[in-house]
């Protein structure tokens, strides 16, 4: 049935969007997907042909072909892999065993599903149809596995991204990167390698409840904290916000503007994920943002100045937080959980920027960092601090 079918092409559908607009309103198939046309039949036709059905056939956002219904994708599998009582994730392991066998995978490969756990015959069905598997290796690196046992590639956005070369240019104004500018990205790298290194990255941020009451809460110390909420702070802080410093001027000398739009993009993500509420509903109704929440434990927990210089605000709400046992292991889970996230994010913004910006420097395009590496700032031998370059 498959080879009957074919999706629409991006002209036909902008012909025909209003048409086809009402019939996934119908419809309402969930994701991004394509209607898929019998081939025999004319746009018009189709349209005709579907106005009154029950259900219409797809491709989904990963190209397999299924039926929706009532907004449900459903999909023609071999085997479902389903027996009454299995959970999503018996099934995937079912399956992932039943592959192994099947495809004959070295175990060196661990077969991964992408799907969500409501979509996993999505899955099944577009490996089923395409005769292949995805595949990760020990490295993290994933590959498209044919029955054959040959492997073909598959880098992530972020992996396709991060090969592009990207050649040094003077900035709009005809000027090169200044001294100060190259210690500003060096700084802004080094400052997520203290973090990404440190205790309070390492240790373990986790609290488990029953019912309604708390029963363990494991999270980083006083210490491993403040030494935590100190840093982040240049990350957000709107005076300092150091990724968007480093990002401006590494953007100003980019050629690649595809590595540069993807690095915004991220960027503005990190803005956006410090814009919204936390997850927890108690703590939404205390502090409005997940950067307020930290602003209130660097401030109004007098992390950052004293009293006398803090909004009163602040410390009233941090009061608040500390008031209700429930509330304050939430609110400190919640911190660290912000704070382990911004991190993650900003450390693949700074990984391309590095990437980028040690070349330069090997090339002589870039002046060589001038600044106090971190790390070895309190060891004893200090003769050989100055950083020279990013790595």
């Amino acid at each position: 049935m498959l080879n009957l079918y074919r999706p629409l092409t991006k002209e036909e559908y902008n012909l025909y969007s209003d048409s086809f607009r009402e019939l996934y309103k119908k419809h309402s198939p969930p994701g991004r997907t394509t209607p898929a046309i019998e081939i025999k039949l004319s746009i018009e036709e189709y349209l005709e042909k579907n106005k009154d059905s029950d259900y219409i056939f797809i491709y989904d956002s990963y190209g397999t072909f299924c039926k929706c219904q009532n907004g449900k994708l459903i999909y023609q599998c071999q085997n479902s892999y389903t027996e009454n009582g299995m959970d999503m994730s018996s099934r995937t392991a079912t399956w992932q065993i039943a592959m192994r066998e099947q495809y004959h995978v070295p175990e060196q490969y661990k077969i991964r599903m992408f799907y969500i756990q409501n979509e996993i015959d999505g899955w099944i069905a577009h490996c089923e149809q395409t005769n292949t598997l995805m595949v990760e290796d020990k490295n993290g690196f994933l590959y498209i596995y044919h029955q054959d046992g040959s492997l073909k590639f598959q880098p992530t956005l972020e992996q396709y991204i991060y090969s592009l070369d990207n050649e040094y240019t003077e900035d709009p104004r005809g000027n090169n990167m200044s001294q100060l500018e190259s210690d500003i990205i060096a700084h802004f790298c080094q400052l997520i390698s203290v973090l990404r290194k440190s205790e309070w990255f390492r240790n373990r941020n986790s609290f488990s409840m029953t019912g309604n009451k708390i029963q363990n809460a494991d999270m980083p110390s006083l210490t491993q904290t403040v030494f935590a909420l100190l840093y982040i702070r240049q990350l957000i802080d709107n005076n300092d916000h150091i990724i968007n410093r480093a990002f401006n001027i590494y953007s100003k000398h980019s050629k690649c503007r595809q590595k540069t739009d993807f690095i915004k993009e991220k960027v503005k993500y990190i803005i956006k994920f410090l814009s919204e509420p936390p997850h927890f509903y108690g703590l939404g109704n205390i502090v409005v943002s997940r950067r307020h929440l930290i602003e209130v434990f660097q401030y109004g927990a007098l992390i950052i100045h004293g009293p006398e210089k803090i909004d009163k605000s602040l410390r009233e709400l941090y009061n608040k937080l500390y008031e209700n046992e429930k509330i304050k292991i939430m609110s400190i889970f919640s911190l660290n959980s912000i704070m382990e996230q911004i991190v993650c994010f900003s450390s693949l913004i700074a990984t391309f920027i590095q990437k980028d910006v040690c070349k330069w420097i090997d090339e002589k395009k870039v002046p060589v960092p001038d600044i106090i590496w971190q790390h070895s700032m309190f060891s004893w031998n200090t003769s050989n601090n100055k950083e020279k370059d990013l790595t």
